[in-house]
């Protein structure tokens, strides 16, 4: 392929990506108009069409949906390649991005062994809901709550997760919730209201049908957007929380939260968390230290985490 076509592989790589010339534009810094030229003039070049245009937008051809995942592969290692031959590459940097709740309820108290390792690691960590696009932003590494990615990452999975109700012992005493119950009727509920994609996220409507529970009555209770919010309230023993466990995982081990039921009415969710990067981009010691360290802490965890769950001590 001619140098001169770069721009146009670049074009139709950011086409397919975000899905019309508008979107690939945006991403380029030039007009749609000059990204519709830069595709038509790589077709030219092919002699074959890479979208079927239409009034509503652009669809690619089969051929160009065939080759996408590669396209984007090679694009960036073209970027890499000319990021190491800079003059100064910063080798002791790692950025990454994930979740708040992540962050304060897993990562964050496991920081510490990392930094024991790497003492010079200049580690920045971005906390958003945001899926970051790793392909165009300045992120080494993503963890993310989703189903396995697509072939243009890497992908390892750390470990799944479970939703459970959680309570103090003394609520659940006070309530007298038994190990196998028939119904949650007055018994306090908290709703946590966080927006999540995960297709098997249960609210309490959901949890009581999955167990053949009568669900009478688990619409109402108090409604929390903020996670954070509603594990406080369960921790003051205010009411019976559905969560998930990397959020409740600390309070359930040191005892300020309990699972009343037994352990068949814990539900395994469809998502599970997986460390991401992009496939084909340069790892320096620092990025393989990390990656090497919390595939570690990771497998500790899912040990821990099996025992806990199964009522063992781990």
């Amino acid at each position: 392929m001619k140098l001169a076509h770069l721009n146009g592989l670049r074009a139709f790589e950011a086409t397919l990506r975000g899905g019309n010339f508008r979107a690939a534009a945006a991403e380029l810094g030039v007009t749609p108009a000059a990204v519709g030229q830069q595709v038509r003039a790589l077709e030219d070049y092919l002699g074959r069409k890479l979208f079927v245009r239409s009034s509503t937008g652009v669809v690619p051809t089969p051929q160009a949906k065939a080759i996408a995942a590669d396209l984007t592969a090679s694009l960036f290692a073209l970027s890499d390649i000319l990021a190491q031959l800079e003059k100064v590459k910063p080798n002791r940097r790692l950025a990454l991005t994930t979740t708040p709740s992540f962050i304060d309820y897993w990562l964050a108290q496991r920081l510490a062994q990392f930094h024991g390792l790497n003492t010079g690691a200049d580690v920045r960590i971005d906390a958003t809901q945001r899926v970051v696009d790793l392909l165009s932003e300045d992120f080494d590494f993503a963890i993310r709550y989703v189903p396995p990615q697509s072939e243009i990452y890497d992908d390892v999975l750390l470990f799944d997760e479970w939703i459970m109700p959680v309570c103090t012992p003394d609520f659940a005493s006070r309530y007298n919730l038994v190990k196998h119950p028939k119904s949650l009727a007055g018994v306090p509920l908290f709703h946590l209201v966080e927006m999540s994609t995960d297709p098997s996220a249960l609210d309490w409507e959901g949890w009581c049908k999955k167990h053949g529970l009568d669900q009478s009555g688990t619409t109402e209770g108090l409604r929390f957007s903020q996670l954070q919010s509603g594990l406080q309230a369960a921790k003051a023993g205010l009411g019976l929380a559905l969560c998930g466990l990397v959020e409740s995982y600390k309070s359930l081990r040191d005892g300020s939260l309990v699972m009343p039921f037994a352990p068949e009415y814990n539900r395994r969710t469809k998502y599970e968390y997986h460390l991401v990067r992009v496939r084909g981009r340069r790892m320096t010691k620092v990025h393989r230290q990390f990656r090497d360290w919390i595939v570690a802490a990771a497998a500790e965890f899912r040990v821990a985490a099996s025992a806990l769950l199964a009522g063992r001590e781990a």
